[in-house]
């Protein structure tokens, strides 16, 4: 991520595959890794700027401060269609057209709302909430589509998204006091 500031990247995004069964070896890995940016991306507010922003806590800070965790995602597919959820690009072409809702120019917004509320109906059937800090709905619905029971790939979604929350909070927490965080994500506008 150094690499990247150094040239000039003002955002730098990244996220683990949320639809992937982690094995415990992968989630120690990343656990490391994530302890590792969490002291570099202090290191570079302390240090002069430029700083760059780390998109995913935009997100962390949204659910956390309103409240609204409700998926207001939206993917255009490579094949033109509308997908009720963006997780669904991780399939071939074709292999996702349950989550089709709409053609450029024709969005069936109640055929995503329907989708959305089968899926969080059947997450929650599982003992899940439907609104954690990252959306179950995704690894559901590669699960469903994938012709597999649900509830082993909900349980590696809940520790890596686990892992990923308490990471992406403890970067919050150890630099939101400092004046370089204050800049990049409370005192910005986005237009």
């Amino acid at each position: 991520m150094e690499f990247l500031r150094r040239r000039g990247f003002g955002r730098v995004s990244f996220s683990p595959d949320m639809n992937a069964e982690w094995s415990e070896r992968s989630l120690e890995e990343l656990r490391a890794s994530l302890a590792r940016l969490r002291r570099a991306y202090r290191r570079m507010l302390l240090g002069p700027a430029p700083h760059y922003q780390l998109p995913t806590l935009f997100s962390m800070l949204e659910r956390r401060g309103t409240g609204r965790r409700r998926c207001r995602n939206l993917a255009l597919g490579p094949d033109g269609a509308y997908y009720a959820c963006d997780r669904a690009m991780g399939f071939s072409a074709g292999k996702a057209r349950g989550l089709r809702v709409g053609r450029p120019g024709r969005l069936d917004r109640a055929a995503r709302e329907a989708l959305l509320a089968r899926a969080e109906a059947a997450v929650g059937a599982l003992g899940w909430d439907a609104e954690p800090d990252f959306c179950p709905l995704g690894p559901f619905f590669h699960a469903e589509l994938g012709r597999e029971h649900a509830g082993p790939r909900l349980e590696a979604f809940r520790r890596l998204s686990e892992l990923f929350s308490a990471a992406l909070l403890g970067i919050i927490e150890d630099n939101r006091e400092l004046p370089a965080y204050k800049a990049l994500y409370e005192d910005v506008r986005v237009a």
